[in-house]
């Protein structure tokens, strides 16, 4: 099994804490897929200090073998086409073309993502066009060291803007990973998994304030198709979410 991309060194702790927790009672989400293959995705949730209802709509399908299509609308009228073709000119690459449109502000973007995944190395480089000069983003993550390096660079200011690196342990059902940015900023996750018990752990330090940031999550199944999780911060804010799948064949 190839080694993650470098977006996804700590993607079990960084879930456990962010996801499936919205502020507001109104939330809504449903998935569905129709008979012509084509996946659909509506989000919805009431921001509870403007009373703004968010809104997201998100269909994706399959135009050929190894190429897909992905449309997102939000409701503030951003739009994001994403167009995506894998093992065209090599079986381990896999080529995206991402466009956004904001249709407030005008703005528009065209960026152009290559990754390539192997048995021992997943590394990526991403062209970012808002202006004549593209951002250039690479990453590279080894299986053997579990390291991985990430770095941004401005080709108009010819200038690294950010720069991470980061270290990943995996051992059983033990997750940690430290990745150090700009030579300045420090975060550390640990994630642990027990039968139906999943714990995480975070750490963060900024040099800049010298601030330190910090916290803990779980989630308890006490079945398959249901779950509790409970975090809370530096802060004491305590975050509580629960679910549960109506159809569980769904």
């Amino acid at each position: 099994m190839p080694p993650p991309c470098y977006a996804d060194l700590s993607s079990s702790a960084r879930d456990l804490f962010e996801k499936h927790f919205k502020f507001g009672l109104l939330n809504f989400d449903f998935k569905s897929k129709t008979s012509n293959n084509v996946d659909i995705h509506i989000n919805g949730n009431r921001r509870p200090i403007s009373n703004a209802l968010a809104t997201f709509l998100e269909m994706k399908t399959i135009l050929s073998p190894g190429v897909r299509a992905n449309v997102k609308l939000t409701s503030n009228w951003v739009t994001t086409f994403d167009l995506e073709a894998k093992g065209k000119l090599h079986p381990n690459l896999k080529h995206n073309l991402v466009s956004v449109l904001e249709k407030e502000t005008g703005n528009k973007s065209l960026t152009a993502k290559t990754s390539f995944s192997h048995d021992i190395v997943n590394a990526g480089l991403d062209l970012g066009f808002t202006s004549k000069y593209p951002l250039v983003t690479g990453s590279l993550v080894c299986k053997d060291y579990s390291a991985g390096v990430h770095a941004v660079f401005d080709s108009a200011q010819m200038i690294i803007n950010r720069y991470q690196y980061a270290f990943n342990c995996r051992h059983d059902d033990i997750h940690a990973c430290i990745s150090l940015t700009n030579h300045s900023n420090i975060d550390l996750n640990v994630f642990h998994s027990i039968d139906n018990l999943d714990v995480g752990f975070k750490l963060g330090w900024t040099k800049q304030n010298s601030a330190t940031s910090y916290g803990a999550a779980l989630m308890y199944r006490p079945c398959k198709n249901s779950f509790i999780k409970a975090k809370v911060d530096q802060d004491s804010i305590v975050g509580l979410a629960y679910g549960i799948k109506a159809n569980p064949e769904s």
